[in-house]
Order: C-alpha cells, then structure tokens, then sequence
C-alpha cells in the first residue's frame, strides 16, 4: 500500500494570495480601462457649488448664449468675454448713438471698441458681431439724452425718414464691418410705434439685400405686439430694468415678471431671445438709483452685515452706510441668480438668451457660464 502525503498547508496558503492578488490586479485594470474616465466627463459641466451648478450639468442639448459689450467699458467686457472658452455665440457692440443733427455716429471710445473687435473676430471666427443702434442723443453742449423719444419720432414719420435713417444704418455697419444690426429704441410714442413696425419691415429688406443680419430689441414698457413685425429678424425681449433707475427698490426681473414677458412674446413670429442683467442697483436715501456692476456690489456688501437672497427673483439685497451717514439699498444678480433665470427659460422653451453686460462680474459668474458651455452651450 503507497505511503499517504502529507498535505503542505502553508504551500496552498501562499498559492492562493498570490491568485487573489492576480485578480485583483486584473479587475482594477479592467475598471481603470472603461470607468475611471467617466469622472471628469461628469464633473466637468457644473461643478461649481452654487445651487444651480449642479442642475445645469443635467441639462443637455444646445444653448445659444449672446452677450453686449458696452463702449465705455469695452476693454474689461471683451476681456472677461476671451475668459470664457467658447462663449459667446454671438456679441452685440453697443452702441452707435445720434448726434445734435439726428445723424448716426461713434464715441471715440465706441471707435476703439469697432477696432478692438478685429481681434476679437480673429480668435472667434464664424462669431456673427452686430452692431447695436441706440436712440441715445447728444445735443450741442455735449449732453446726452437717453432713449431720446422725440427722436424716434422724427425718425419713423414719414417714409422718406425712415429711408434715410436706414442709409445712414447701412453705411456704418458696412463701414465698420458689422456681420448685422440691432435696433433698441425706447420711449417711442404711439405714432412712433407704428412707423417702427413698418420701419422694422423695410429695414430688414434693405439688410437682407446687403447680407445683414437684423435683431430688434422689445422692451418691457412697449406696447408692440407681433402684429405686423416681420417675420425674419430675430427679437429680443429684455428681461430686466422691472425695476431700477426711476423706480422703488428691487430686482431687475422675478419669475411673474419673465413668465409675462414670455407670454407677450406668443405673438411675435420667427426666432425669439430673452435678455437678462448682470449687476445691479444701489438705492440712495432720496430713492435715486445708480446703476453697479456685480463687483462693485460685491464691494458694497461687505459693508452691510445682512445679506438676503430673494426667493422670486433669486438676487441678493441688502443695505448699507454709506459715507455720509445714509441708508442705502442694492439688488444685485450673481452667478446663482443668472443661473436660475437660465434655468427658468430653458423650461418655458428659450434656449437663446442675451446677457447683458460683460465686464464687473465676479469670477463665479464668469465660473458658471463657462459650465454652461460645458453642459452644451455650443
């Protein structure tokens, strides 16, 4: 009879670590190969730890963003639009305003704004770039009124007005090599109102022959409908100044004040932008207003001990002391609110949005719309 082994316990301990260790090795290559790249490609789009970070990066499908850049703080708004990889898909250049004899022109330091945006279209190529035509008038002592009304209506009277003011918009857009152009009047009368939509009509088929593209801002205290503008041009509805200069304290805009002028919209044929604010402003003791870039509110924040967030618009309020001993009062929209606002219009169906302005904005804001073009903006 053959001799029993004896069976070697430490032998087969060792065999099977060093399996386990096999296949382990084996299963953490496997999971590095087809999951470990999956994080970034999720964190990416909105992960800042704002409210609305994290729901924009569930948000998918495009989202057309286009910004204003203003003449008198165009170098800081064309820097923090370059910040931005990706954004815009388009850019307004405002503005080209009228002088004392009601003729179109450019400030020396809309000018340097035209030139600037050479480069701007070199790194950006493809970018349409309008240019925005204000109703803001210099008189003769260099005074200027904005959205001057008895402007527009000696513009819009007759058809030989109209004509003539849409040359003198041709030849400055062309000169200045505009891809298109973008009306903003305010404070028009009734009478003026009518002569606009037959001027928006006529001015979009003078642009079409010149290979210009048109949009034509609505504002909240207009009372154009869609009856009678023509299909064709882009519109643009401002969702913002509820309240500001000439008003009580507030936001620019809260959701009863966009859904309304979304509704408003309904009417309006062809394709459709909603526009909102960045900044705010600052209320003194008296109940005059001055515009504030978000940074400077920012600033003015640090001063007041009680900071509120607003839970129909979103923006922040709060006051403060000022210098001479008075109370004042900012509203004043952050990356959280600008997000929200998004949100909100993505969900009553607007995907294109206007951002008005760049330059003042704090490094969240800027944080938050690059995750936008993170979570399909372009």
């Amino acid at each position: 009879m053959a001799k029993s082994k004896r069976i070697n316990y430490k032998a087969v301990l060792i065999a099977l670590l060093v399996c386990v260790s096999a296949a382990v090795i084996f299963l953490t290559g496997l999971w590095t190969k087809n999951y470990a790249q999956m994080g970034p490609a999720e964190e990416s789009p909105g992960t800042d730890d704002s409210a609305y970070g994290s729901g924009l990066a569930a948000e998918a499908g495009p989202f057309d963003l286009s910004v204003w850049v203003v003449y008198w703080d165009w170098e800081r708004g064309l820097n923090e639009m370059s910040s931005v990889a990706g954004m815009p898909d388009s850019l307004q250049a405002f503005a080209a305003t009228f002088d004392a004899s009601d003729r179109l022109f450019l400030t020396d330091d809309a000018r340097d704004m035209v030139a600037a945006l050479g480069a701007v279209r070199e790194d950006n190529p493809g970018m349409p770039v309008y240019l925005t035509v204000v109703n803001d008038r210099m008189d003769g002592s260099g005074e200027w009124t904005e959205g001057d009304g008895r402007l527009a209506d000696r513009l819009m009277k007759t058809e030989q007005t109209r004509a003539k003011h849409i040359d003198d918009i041709i030849t400055i857009a062309q000169k200045n090599g505009f891809d298109g152009v973008e009306i903003n009047y305010g404070n028009m009368s009734g009478d003026a109102q009518s002569g606009f939509v037959l001027f928006c009509s006529e001015l979009y088929s003078r642009l079409q022959e010149n290979g210009l593209g048109m949009r034509v801002v609505l504002r909240p205290d207009s009372s154009i409908t869609g009856e009678g503008l023509p299909e064709g041009p882009e519109y643009v509805a401002v969702a913002y100044d509820y309240y500001g200069l000439g008003s009580q304290p507030g936001p620019h805009a809260d959701e009863p004040f966009i859904r309304g002028l979304m509704e408003r919209m309904d009417g309006v044929t062809g394709d459709k932008r909603i526009a909102f604010a960045t900044g705010g402003f600052d209320w003194d003791a008296a109940g005059n207003a001055r515009e504030i870039t978000e940074s400077e509110a920012h600033e003015l924040s640090l001063e007041s001990g009680d900071v509120q967030r607003d839970a129909s618009s979103g923006e922040l309020n709060f006051s403060y002391i000022a210098g001479d001993g008075s109370t004042h009062t900012v509203w004043c929209a952050d990356a959280e609110t600008l997000a929200g606002w998004f949100d909100l219009s993505k969900s009553l169906g607007y995907r294109n949005v206007g951002l008005w302005r760049m330059g003042g904005e704090m490094p969240e804001t800027l944080k938050m719309l690059e995750n936008l073009k993170g979570a399909g903006l372009n």
